[in-house]
């Protein structure tokens, strides 16, 4: 299933390569919901499978990526806790 996910994504967005002109990933934004990802687990006590942690991770990178793309290059962490919070 997350297999399907990778490909759809880089399907739109094109490829990991970037020679071949792909988007490289923003780190720092992808770091962001992984450290916010973790502290919300540790705060509640949550144990999620590597499978579920990669499925939010992904999500929340994409839901901060449009929204720091939408709102000119800044992108708001505390929004992670809805998804978060949803798949608890």
């Amino acid at each position: 299933m997350i297999e399907r996910q990778v490909e759809r994504v880089l399907a739109e967005r094109g490829s990991a390569d970037p020679a071949l002109g792909a988007v490289p990933l923003d780190l720092p934004l992808l770091e962001m919901v992984i450290e916010e990802l973790e502290r919300f687990r540790a705060e509640r006590g949550l144990s999620w499978s590597p499978e579920r942690k990669a499925r939010l991770i992904g999500l929340g990178y994409g839901m901060m990526l449009e929204e720091k793309e939408s709102s000119g290059g800044k992108a708001e962490a505390g929004r992670l806790a809805y998804l978060f919070k949803a798949a608890s």
